[in-house]
């Protein structure tokens, strides 16, 4: 993701160095959102929730009940990356709305050549 992002946004005369640590933390959630996804993508959305029981005479496991299903942690991290993930692309310029307000932004012209008033 790095080496995609950076080439564009180097080519934005509105962004400057000081935005390297938000294409950083854009970059760390893109690598948390892909990793949460091949999890949930590997064992699933929910877990089941399974007790065991134990006989307390010989310690023996004589059952597996189960007790329902919880909801893998990863749908947590997937939903938080998703969501850093849109409001930095949007202050990056890589969604439309966030390149609609950078092209409104004016860029200081140099008035350095005319004479003050």
């Amino acid at each position: 993701m790095w080496r995609r992002l950076v080439p564009l946004i180097k080519s934005d005369p509105t962004v400057n160095e000081m935005d390297k640590t938000m294409v950083e933390a854009f970059c760390i959630n893109y690598q948390m959102m892909r990793e949460a996804y091949d999890h949930i993508h590997k064992n699933g959305a929910l877990n089941p929730i399974i007790k065991t029981v134990v006989n307390p005479v010989t310690g023996k496991i004589i059952a597996h009940d189960s007790l329902g299903f919880k909801r893998n942690p990863a749908t947590q991290i997937l939903d938080a990356s998703t969501v850093k993930l849109k409001a930095l692309g949007s202050e990056l310029g890589l969604t439309p709305k966030g390149r609609a307000e950078l092209l409104d932004l004016k860029i200081p012209e140099d008035n350095s050549d005319k004479p003050s008033t």
